[in-house]
């Protein structure tokens, strides 16, 4: 399956890591979807703003860029998280992702830093690409609803 997949990327010109688009209809399956996991395993849906910020070198320890689907929670949160170390490489939200929700629209980013400023602690930061699925950068801020996936 896995191979089939690739197979049709590379068909369709596209390097076999590259994120596609997906269609509202499979946005809508995956939010459903993505709510119905977040809720079973007992994680909480946040109300908030989302802002857009320049991943660079991230406490998860990777470099990551603007281009990519990539976020950050507060300080608060991340070193607050259940399994949370004093090494931010470990730190289990690492390994975990943002279901974010604004403007009839949902994207999935991997977490790879916290953010310091003294914005609202239910506030989550998010890479331009990101971002601009629900706003223009120039906004700034847009409210949304987020849970750790």
């Amino acid at each position: 399956m896995m191979l089939r997949n690739i197979f049709k990327r590379v068909r369709l010109g596209r390097a076999p890591n590259t994120p596609r688009m997906l269609s509202r209809s499979q946005l809508s399956i995956l939010s459903v979807l993505s709510l119905a996991v977040s809720s079973a395993l007992g994680d909480e849906a946040y109300v908030g703003t989302a802002f857009h910020f320049v991943p660079g070198q991230g406490a998860c320890g990777h470099v990551n860029n603007g281009t990519q689907l990539v976020g950050s929670v507060s300080r608060k949160f991340f070193t607050t998280y259940p399994g949370a170390t004093a090494n931010p490489n470990k730190n289990p939200l690492c390994h975990k992702k943002l279901f974010v929700q604004a403007n009839k629209r949902s994207v999935i980013v991997d977490i790879i830093d916290f953010w310091v400023d003294n914005l609202p602690q239910n506030s989550v930061g998010l890479s331009d690409t990101a971002f601009k699925l629900f706003a223009p950068l120039d906004d700034g801020v847009v409210d949304v609803t987020w849970t750790v996936i």
